[in-house]
């Protein structure tokens, strides 16, 4: 993608490299979901961008084929993640449950991928974690680390983990919340989590679910920002080795 575009189209899927797309859901190309216009801006034409589901006949992956320029998307994000009613109290549920599975000691260090404001993070300080975000979305992160959680303002991928390692040390626990489903270059992000993890290490996600996407009919879950819909997803993790 060349610094003049904001949106491209790949040719293969982000799961498995295969050619074999096939467009399951088309939807009508609108603005990006987050970009909101003041009144006095209403009637400004807004650029619109294509919204196609493809299916991997291959690997069984969904997904959008157009990616939109991250910093097109990120530039001006706007959502925070204490502004959504419950989701406080569950990511403070969320830690405990990961310290208790994992047997989390005091000191230990979390690494949170596209962290947002800190919401989670600031569990695992409470419980005596060491902690550190990476939110893509700068004004985003000056607010986590305002309220007190060092956080990066960088997009993750190989070379970013490599600098973390080196800098703060391995991760005994990596966790990305509804964040998976964003990442284009999945093979440079999952092999980064893998180079950032201690050598018992556990990387925890959530994700939607495209079963649970049709099965429900929440359609709206497919949007500029998902350009992965879990429903199947191979991957071998015991090469995410250091190197």
């Amino acid at each position: 993608m060349t610094k003049k575009e904001s949106v491209y189209r790949r040719k293969t899927c982000r799961g498995c490299g295969s050619e074999s797309l096939e467009l399951v859901f088309a939807l009508k190309p609108s603005p990006i979901g987050d970009a909101y216009v003041p009144q006095e801006k209403i009637d400004e034409e807004q650029k619109q961008f294509p919204i196609d589901l493809f299916m991997c006949k291959d690997c069984g992956l969904a997904q959008l084929s157009d990616v939109i320029d991250p910093d097109v998307l990120y530039g001006d994000y706007i959502y925070v993640t204490s502004s959504s009613m419950g989701l406080s109290q569950h990511f403070d549920e969320y830690a405990g449950k990961v310290i208790d599975r994992v047997g989390l000691s005091e000191g230990d260090q979390v690494v949170d991928l596209g962290s947002n404001d800190g919401t989670l993070l600031g569990s695992f300080k409470r419980k005596g974690l060491k902690v550190l975000g990476v939110e893509p979305a700068g004004h985003i992160a000056s607010i986590a680390n305002e309220s007190g959680i060092p956080t990066l303002s960088a997009y993750f991928n190989r070379g970013q983990a490599r600098e973390i390692a080196d800098r703060y040390g391995k991760a005994d626990v990596i966790t990305a919340n509804n964040v998976f489903a964003n990442i284009d270059d999945l093979d440079s992000w999952v092999q980064g989590v893998g180079l950032l993890l201690a050598d018992n290490g556990v990387f925890v996600f959530e994700s939607y679910y495209l079963a649970d996407l049709v099965r429900n009919m929440v359609f709206d879950f497919i949007y500029h920002e998902h350009l992965t819909s879990l429903i199947r997803l191979s991957a071998d993790f015991s090469g995410l080795v250091p190197g």
